[in-house]
Parts: C-alpha cells; sequence; structure tokens
C-alpha cells in the first residue's frame, strides 16, 4: 500500500479514523457480501466506483466548490474499479495553496484507513497537460477522466487541453505509441488464450486489450463508443457484443479474485481456480470439472476480445499507412462504400482483402477463396473474416455443395 508522499502533511496527533471513513468501510463491507454471480462483473464495478464517490463528496463537503476538483481517472475513472484496484484521483486545482493540500491530505487518509490503496496528487491544469504529454501511462488514465466533486469548469478545461494535445496531427503520433506498447506488452506478459494460470489484464485477450483499443480510437477515431467504432468499419457488429461479454465476465473474476485474496491480483492461479467457478454458478453438474468450464469461457472470452483487437489494428494500421490522404477522409470513402453491393476481394501484401467493403456474399465464393488462399499461401485479414460472416447471414443464400466446393474445402 503507498505512504504518503513528501508533500503529504502527516496527519494531526490524536486523530482518529474519520466518520467519512467509517461510512466507506461499512459500505465497503456490504459490496462484499452482496457480491453475487448476478452481478458480478461490470456491474459491481460501477457499484463500487459509486461508493467511493460518495465517499469523496463526503470528505469535500462543506467547502465552495471554485478554483479546485477531484476527478477519477484510470479504472476508477472508467467505473471498472475492483475491490483492491488502486483508487486513482488526481485533485486539480487552479493554484497550489495550503487549503488544496489540506483537501487532498483528507482524502488519502479517508481512504487509507478504510484499506484502500490510493495516493491523490494535486496537480494544477498546467502541470497536469504537461505531464500526460511526457508520460503515455498519464494521459492514457486522463482519457477516462470524470469530475467527482468540486468546479465542473475546472476538470471540463483540463479534458478539453488533453485531449488537444493527444489528438494533435490527427491522434496518429499517439496511436502509434500505443501500438507499440501494446507490441511490447504482450511479448512480456504470458498469453492469456493459452496459459493454464492467465492473466486477466495484460495478458492476450484480457482487459488492458480493451482498453488501448478504446484509448486509440478516442484520440484518433474521435469516439470511445463501441457501437460507433463498428459504424466505421473498425468493428464487426457482433464484436461489439463479444468485447462487452468479455469485459463483463473477466471483471467478475477479477472481483472474485480481489476478494478471496485480499490484494491486488491480476494473474488466476490454480490455487483459486475452483474457488472462483463455483461462485460463478459452475457447478459440475454436467459432470465436467467447474474449473474446466470456467477456464473453457475464459479462452473463449479472451479469444474472441484478442481477434477483436487484432482487427482493429490492422485496419488501423491501414488508414495510418496513409497520412498525406487523413484519416477522416479515408474512414468517409469507405463508410460511403459500405452499402454498395461486395465486390469479389483482391490481395494486398499478402492479406485478403485489403478493404472491408471487399468481401465475397455467397457461401460457394467464401469456399473458393479460401481454398485459392489456402494453396497460394495467402493470409486471410480480418476484415475478410468479419465481412464474409456478416455478408453470408445477410444473403441468405442455400448451400449447394458441388465437386468444386468439396475440393476447395
Amino acid at each position: 500500500m503507498r505512504r504518503p508522499n513528501t508533500e503529504q502533511t502527516p496527519r494531526p496527533l490524536g486523530s482518529g479514523r474519520s466518520r467519512q471513513s467509517d461510512q466507506l468501510v461499512a459500505d465497503l463491507a456490504r459490496l462484499s457480501s452482496e457480491h453475487t454471480a448476478a452481478e458480478a462483473g461490470r456491474e459491481h464495478s460501477r457499484r463500487l466506483a459509486s461508493v467511493v464517490d460518495e465517499a469523496v463528496r463526503s470528505v469535500v463537503a462543506g467547502h465552495t466548490p471554485v478554483g479546485w476538483a477531484v476527478v477519477a481517472v484510470g479504472g476508477y475513472g472508467r467505473r471498472e474499479l475492483c475491490p483492491r484496484s488502486d483508487v486513482d484521483v488526481v485533485f486539480l486545482c487552479a493554484r497550489r495553496d495550503q487549503g488544496s493540500q489540506r483537501l487532498a491530505n483528507a482524502l488519502f487518509y479517508c481512504f487509507w484507513d478504510a484499506g484502500l490503496d490510493c495516493s491523490p496528487s494535486v496537480r494544477t491544469v498546467a502541470e497536469s497537460v504537461e505531464l500526460a504529454d511526457d508520460d503515455l501511462a498519464t494521459m492514457t488514465s486522463f482519457l477516462t477522466m470524470r469530475q467527482v466533486a468540486g468546479d465542473p469548469d475546472l476538470a471540463l478545461d483540463v479534458s478539453r487541453r488533453l485531449l488537444a494535445v493527444a489528438r494533435r496531427k490527427g491522434g496518429l503520433p499517439l496511436a502509434r505509441r500505443l501500438r507499440h506498447e501494446r507490441d511490447d506488452r504482450l511479448a512480456r506478459a504470458a498469453d492469456a488464450l493459452y496459459g493454464l494460470e492467465p492473466n486477466l489484464k495484460d495478458g492476450r485477450g484480457g482487459l488492458r486489450d480493451l482498453h488501448e483499443l478504446v484509448w486509440t480510437a478516442e484520440v484518433a477515431l474521435g469516439t470511445s463508443a463501441l457501437a460507433e467504432m463498428a459504424r466505421l468499419g473498425y468493428l464487426g457488429l457482433d464484436e461489439v457484443s463479444h468485447l462487452e461479454a468479455a469485459a463483463d465476465f473477466l471483471l467478475a473474476v477479477r472481483n472474485r479474485l480481489h476478494y478471496l485474496t485480499g490484494r491486488r491480483v491480476d494473474r488466476v492461479h490454480f490455487a483459486y481456480q475452483e474457488d472462483i467457478a463455483r461462485f460463478l454458478g459452475y457447478n459440475g453438474a454436467s459432470g465436467t470439472d467447474p474449473v474446466v468450464l470456467l477456464m473453457r469461457d475464459f479462452h473463449a472470452h479472451a479469444d474472441r476480445l484478442a481477434r477483436a483487437a487484432d482487427g482493429f489494428w490492422e485496419h488501423l494500421a491501414r488508414d495510418l499507412s496513409a497520412p498525406d490522404e487523413g484519416l477522416a477522409t479515408r474512414i468517409g470513402r469507405r463508410l460511403g462504400a459500405v452499402d454498395r453491393s461486395r465486390r469479389a476481394p483482391t490481395v494486398s501484401d499478402g492479406v485478403l482483402p485489403p478493404s472491408p467493403d471487399a468481401a465475397p456474399a455467397t457461401p460457394a465464393s467464401v469456399l473458393a477463396l479460401l481454398g485459392d488462399a489456402g494453396r497460394s499461401g495467402v493470409r486471410m485479414g480480418h476484415d475478410f473474416v468479419r465481412n464474409a460472416r456478416s455478408a453470408l447471414a445477410a444473403s441468405g443464400t442455400p448451400f449447394i455443395w458441388t465437386p468444386r466446393e468439396g475440393e476447395a474445402l
């Protein structure tokens, strides 16, 4: 657990736990007792974030909300707070003074006494923007910021300035940094798709894959909504529901893991898998080991998340490869072609096909293309798979086997 930094003053002698801290402890205990499989994931994380919101507002109550604001960032800002997650809070102020530091200290001790890991940083608007510009982790944490208490205009000013920095040159520099960060992370982390003790957060198909996708879309596409990404052609419609289901499942496992261990843990160790499985309703009634069922679903969700993220980055990389044309121009041209009759796909750079508006519309043409791709060693792009699936579903064309289709299969 973090200790107070050098800027934080010691607690006055003789002062014990505050009323706000006692209330926060009681609220957290109540949520722990109410944690059930029915709302184990995102809903429980939202309830945890709401309880912390109320604690923040209680601590700063009575102070005139002018010239300062408390903002939630990171997972707390996303309302994806888990029981032992860091509570990422920034105390924004128009200028540094003793009053701002006292309020930040009061927040720190409230969370400290409740057993939560929190060290609110005090920053001016200019300091926040400068630090975010220099540090990728700070920038991404601010991309999901939300005001919890204090001056809403101050929080809005910081948000606008940070987005202006993040979206310089169309957001391309930051998008490329995020792509490199993802590549480095996956090289370091165990693969969640195949590991027996997978990492819920940093492994391939883990929560960070989704976070990086959303951050990048926010700065490069101007949206963090999955449905809007699908409209722009970066996700398939079925992938939107897959990503939402995967996030809920992974958070459900992570929440239970935190309650079991009493600490921030992201790796699903063998020792906890049976408890998590039974808590989430895998009772083995079918004769299959509950842990096997849990890990089967875990890997299925991670696989869908990873594939959607791979497709997003593959698609974005093509759009970023022609910066002179401009990302908005490429998206607009593609959107204009979405409803046109789909033409036969072509091969570009060994990937089939190069654009999302090129996909076959009949089962026979899909099989023929798969056969040709297999013989020539061409890799199927994510757009091909995504659009072939949607085109086949929309066509309703009955499939009649012929010798040619059999050979292709």
